[in-house]
């Protein structure tokens, strides 16, 4: 996984590793992370402000001086811990979410020092009525307004995780927002758009062999390691640029607005 902020970039992967670019990728710089867990998930929120998180949803951290250091954000233990951290987004360096396992929200407002409980994702263990849906993705666009994605349905809210609305959306399992208007939701299903902030989305355009919850499925994009990040990223681009539009299209839009996953 890979996010840009103003021309820096960090990229994460296998057993911990985590890397940093400041010339657009040419050159990479490892970062110590302290965890050797798997990373799945990083957020250039500004660049000296990132968050990773892997580990089965076990290990969260965050870096406030350009991951020259790593702290750890509400997860006590990496190890088989009892609500994992299923997703993250931070919307500044203070105001952020956490979506668990269970479909409980939590929101800080002091750049994850504390937490509180916001109202559960309808549908889901955590929620009131209960339920078996399962979270996969969450994305804010200001500090009280962000959409949610699990197997039950896509959610959004407008008051900061106090209320959540039921819209209507082919499913997916990963949101991709270009700005605070248009958005992408893709998945197995293919890719599907919304040009009003996640209000509502067009139908599902299927992509050739899908688009995985974890990247895109031709090129396995989230394959990062140590040496491999660029051959991977280069993989990546080749196959998608011989391949189906669609998938081209997205991964271009990633790119363009600095963040590939």
């Amino acid at each position: 996984a890979m996010s840009f902020a103003d021309g820096r970039g960090f990229a994460v992967g296998d057993a911990g590793t985590a890397l940093r670019t400041d010339d657009g990728g040419a050159t990479w710089t490892g970062l110590v992370t302290g965890t050797t867990a798997g990373l799945t998930r990083v957020q250039a929120v500004t660049p000296d402000v990132v968050t990773i998180l892997g580990g089965s949803g076990c290990a969260f951290r965050r870096s406030t001086d350009g991951g020259k250091t790593f702290t750890r954000v509400y997860v006590v233990t990496e190890q088989n811990c009892p609500n994992p951290v299923e997703a993250a987004f931070f919307v500044s360096p203070e105001v952020g979410y956490l979506l668990l396992e269970d479909g409980s929200v939590l929101r800080t407002a002091d750049g994850g020092d504390t937490f509180s409980k916001k109202t559960a994702i309808p549908g889901t263990p955590s929620s009131t009525g209960g339920g078996g849906a399962t979270p996969s993705d969450a994305w804010f666009t200001t500090p009280d307004t962000g959409v949610v994605e699990t197997t039950g349905g896509t959610f959004r809210t407008t008051d900061a995780g106090v209320s959540w609305k039921p819209i209507t959306s082919p499913g997916g399992t990963r949101f991709l927002f270009v700005d605070s208007n248009v958005a992408y939701l893709y998945g197995s299903q293919g890719v599907t758009r919304s040009a009003d902030g996640g209000v509502t989305w067009a139908p599902a355009i299927p992509v050739a062999g899908g688009v995985a919850a974890t990247g895109f499925a031709p090129a396995n994009c989230h394959a990062y390691q140590h040496q491999a990040v660029l051959a991977v990223m280069q993989e990546c681009v080749k196959r998608a640029r011989g391949g189906d539009g669609v998938l081209h299209r997205l991964l271009r839009i990633q790119a363009d607005q600095g963040y590939a996953d």
